[in-house]
């Protein structure tokens, strides 16, 4: 199954490859390096140590991880878009081709009904979650809908030390993961929402060893709460997925490049 073939990758998400295109790199330079358990602490690292750091965070793709079955969902609905480079023919046959358990195709669940919504004037959609300004500066540009933007925790894995807090994990604490989905709700016709804040909010940490597991967190994001043992995150699933408010649930990368082709793939309705 596809979780399992992610599974085998977690030897290389423990490694940090970086390419570094300059003359007489210093020994400690490179040694900054040492130790980074992923690449989201490099740039404070290599600042650190003598490097000027160059953002090009606002390029299109610049913030696409392919890290979860949700990205690939993603990363197969921007095909259809003008200007995407054409993928590898093996990749483009395995996105088609691929299905989730339960023999379900590899598709964002409630796509359509959230796509509605972003192309709707008198509609709102609500954001939470790591959302860089270029993603919501882009969403504010493309769709017609009103955005409702909450974020939180940005740099969460890049930050040394950082104990993540949220105030949507707080309410998960105090009301129980259930009423935070009828509250999201109650603020717009649409919810995308980055989980991840909430697991390393509520795990204490952003290793992400400590949160739900891998396969609990791809069955999240498809909907699927059968196979989730987390008792918050099996109530939450159920909850968004039975919402009369479309979810979109996933992480980084759903609120961020994510965003810019959910708002693409709607004006190309208009």
């Amino acid at each position: 199954m596809l979780h399992q073939e992610l599974e085998r990758s977690a030897d290389f998400q423990q490694c940090v490859v970086i390419g570094l295109a300059v003359l007489d790199v210093a020994a400690q330079q490179v040694a900054a390096l040492a130790g980074l358990g992923a690449d989201n602490g490099a740039p404070r690292a290599l600042e650190a140590a003598g490097f000027s750091i160059r953002d090009v965070s606002g390029a299109l793709w610049s913030r696409f991880d392919v890290d979860t079955p949700a990205d690939l969902a993603l990363l197969r609905l921007a095909r259809q878009l003008p200007g995407v480079r054409a993928l590898d023919p093996a990749v483009a046959a395995f996105l088609e081709g691929v299905q989730l358990p339960g023999g379900r195709p590899l598709a964002i669940p409630r796509l359509d009904e959230v796509l509605a919504v972003l192309g709707r004037r008198d509609a709102e959609l609500v954001v939470a979650g790591r959302v860089p300004s270029s993603a919501f500066a882009y969403l504010e540009e493309t769709a017609a809908c009103r955005v409702r933007l909450y974020v939180e925790e940005r740099g969460m894995r890049a930050a040394p030390g950082n104990d993540p807090r949220s105030l949507l994990a707080d309410w998960v604490t105090a009301n129980g993961a259930t009423s935070l989905v009828e509250r999201l709700a109650h603020l717009g016709d649409a919810v995308i929402l980055d989980t991840r804040v909430i697991m390393a909010a509520l795990a204490g940490t952003a290793d992400p060893v400590a949160w739900p597991p891998h396969d609990e967190r791809y069955a999240s994001d498809f909907g699927d709460a059968s196979t989730i043992g987390t008792a918050w995150l099996r109530e939450f699933t159920a909850a968004a997925a039975a919402s009369s408010v479309p979810f979109i649930l996933g992480g980084h990368t759903l609120v961020s490049d994510g965003l810019r082709i959910l708002a693409d793939t709607a004006a190309l309705g208009r």
